[in-house]
C-alpha cells in the first residue's frame, strides 16, 4: 500500500499536532510541576542524552518520510522535523547550551512569563495545525 504525499502530511500533522497540543496544554495547566520536572531532567545527564536521542529519532522519522519543500502549510511539518533533529543534536553535542536555552524557570519555581507566552503561542499554532489536518 502506497501513501501519497498529502496523506502523509495529514498523518504527521495529526500526530505531531495532537501530541504538541496535549504537551503544551498540560505544561500550561501544571506549570509548577513541569518546571520541577524540567529542572530535574537537566540535572540528570542520562535523561538529557535519552531525550536528545528521542528528539533526533522522531525528527529523522519525519524528515525521511516527509521532506516537502513547497510554499504551503505542508512545509511546517518538514521544518518541525528538522527542528526536532537540530534540537536533539544540540542536546547531544552541547547540552550546556541547550540547558541555558531551555531553562525557563522563575525564582518562584514556575515557568517564566516568556516561557508561558511561548507555550500559549505553541498551543494556538498546533491547534491550527490540528484543525487543518482534520478538515483537509
Amino acid at each position: 500500500m502506497e501513501i501519497n504525499s498529502m496523506e502523509l502530511t495529514i498523518f504527521w500533522a495529526k500526530v505531531i499536532g495532537l501530541f504538541m497540543v496535549i504537551a503544551t496544554a498540560s505544561q500550561l495547566v501544571r506549570r509548577r510541576e513541569f518546571a520541577r520536572i524540567e529542572r530535574n531532567v537537566y540535572e540528570n545527564p542520562g535523561l538529557v542524552a535519552v531525550s536528545a536521542l528521542l528528539f533526533v529519532f522522531i525528527g529523522l522519522l519525519v524528515v525521511a518520510s516527509h521532506n516537502v519543500w513547497e510554499y504551503s502549510w505542508r512545509v511546517i511539518i518538514t521544518l518541525g522535523g528538522w527542528i526536532f533533529v537540530l534540537r536533539g543534536a544540540l542536546r547531544l553535542f552541547a547540552p550546556e547550551i541547550d540547558t541555558r536555552l531551555a531553562f525557563s524557570i522563575d525564582k518562584d519555581g514556575s515557568y517564566s512569563r516568556w516561557a508561558t507566552i511561548t507555550l500559549i503561542a505553541l498551543l494556538l499554532f498546533n491547534l491550527w495545525i490540528v484543525y487543518i489536518a482534520f478538515t483537509a
